[in-house]
């Protein structure tokens, strides 16, 4: 398994390794709940902010996609910005080939780890999801 200053280092966007570093911080002091949403974090903003690359090159779905999500966030509408979180492992392999099949699952596994992190009631009405170490480092050298 890697180390996890690896795990940072391999992290170019210092936007996203700013919240990678959250990630591995709340892991280190044993909070694997929230190491998991914020590796989740830390990903979205990742390939968002790729997208954004893409765009500043004038390619056009990149740039559609940038100006309403841009339109969204200042505009308050949650719904738009949710879709976008939900659809955007799937955007970033099918339109701009950031991610492979296999990068999508795995990624697919910590959005859903996220959700039941973020949403403990969507567990059992009397058991809350509680991650181990293991999951969380294996989310963490996904997100890397």
């Amino acid at each position: 398994m890697r180390a996890l200053e690896d795990l940072q280092a391999a992290v170019r966007d210092a936007g996203s390794k700013r919240y990678l570093t959250e990630a591995v911080r709340a892991y280190q002091a044993g909070a694997f709940r929230p190491a998991i949403v914020a590796t989740w974090v830390a990903v979205a903003l990742d390939l968002v902010n790729k997208i954004r690359e893409i765009a500043g090159t004038g390619e056009g779905e990149a740039r559609d996609f940038v100006e309403g999500l841009d339109r969204a966030i200042t505009s308050g509408n949650v719904e738009h910005v949710a879709k976008v979180e939900r659809d955007l492992l799937h955007l970033c392999r099918d339109k701009f080939e950031l991610l492979s099949d296999r990068e999508v699952d795995e990624l697919e596994r910590l959005r859903k780890d996220r959700h039941v992190c973020a949403h403990p009631a969507f567990v059992r009405p009397d058991e809350v999801f509680e991650p181990t170490p293991e999951l969380v480092r294996v989310h963490l050298g996904t997100a890397a």
